[in-house]
């Protein structure tokens, strides 16, 4: 009895909280502000960023297209490399995205998955993040891949036990956010991460990519020549050109600028 107690206050209290949440999402004017509002709405649940896209199917290959779209919480560069490089038609997670209606565990999804560029990329983006957990409620229609993607960052219990906790409530919230992104024409964001100047993150390639993934586990020059079977000057080559693209002087400010990244809110 005293479970099903709980179990009512529980679905009581995420009613009252999602009453709140339309109330505010029905105040916002402007695209900046209504993805403001969402973000500081997810961040007190304990999760710490976003992104919502939308897709036809048949434009994989060729996403600009006009109303495709994706805006996010994080810059958009990250968004552009992933398209570009032509991941996301090799992401298992999107396919796995346009053949469900429920949300599911992105994270755990994708380290669950064979290794390919599209994953690669995305393991080392979210391990230099440290985000641990993502759900992503698949929103399609017809012909169309859509979504909203959460984020939360922390590997303890607690981080596992709250972000189980929030699947109903980001699912209801998502849907009505995505509903309310639509009013906005965000498909006239595609010219700004879609251009042909890659800078910060987007910029390094695979290896120096690799580089800051085992600095960010506390790897030194001769450990990271070992585990990548170059020499100790390669690997400085590469932290030179890591520095030089992301604008930093040293190993703390690269990993410390590429963790802030996935928690920035774009203007």
């Amino acid at each position: 009895m005293d479970e099903l107690n709980q179990q009512a206050l529980s679905a009581a209290q995420q009613a009252l909280d999602t009453e709140a949440f339309l109330s505010g999402l029905d105040q916002q004017e402007q695209m900046v502000d209504l993805k403001n509002y969402f973000l500081s709405a997810i961040t007190s649940l304990g999760f710490c960023s976003f992104d919502a896209y939308s897709i036809r199917v048949d434009t994989l290959d060729q996403p600009k297209q006009k109303g495709n779209f994706c805006v996010a919480s994080y810059p958009m560069e990250y968004i552009r490399q992933y398209v570009l490089k032509g991941f996301a038609q090799q992401c298992p997670g999107l396919r796995k995205a346009g053949a469900s209606r429920l949300p599911f565990d992105y994270l755990a999804f994708l380290n669950s998955q064979s290794k390919s560029p599209s994953v690669i990329w995305q393991r080392a983006l979210f391990g230099l993040s440290n985000v641990h957990h993502a759900w992503l409620v698949p929103l399609n229609s017809t012909n169309l891949l859509s979504g909203v993607t959460v984020y939360m960052q922390g590997n303890g219990e607690e981080d596992r036990v709250r972000f189980h906790a929030q699947r109903n409530t980001i699912h209801v919230w998502s849907t009505y956010f995505f509903e309310a992104l639509l009013a906005y024409d965000p498909s006239a964001l595609m010219a700004d991460w879609l251009s042909d100047n890659p800078s910060g993150f987007d910029a390094l390639s695979k290896r120096e990519v690799d580089c800051l993934q085992y600095c960010a586990s506390g790897k030194t020059n001769r450990e990271i020549a070992v585990l990548m079977q170059i020499s100790e000057n390669t690997v400085r080559f590469h932290m030179k050109n890591i520095f030089r693209k992301l604008n930093v002087n040293n190993r703390a400010h690269a990993i410390s600028k590429v963790g802030a990244l996935m928690t920035a809110v774009s203007a």
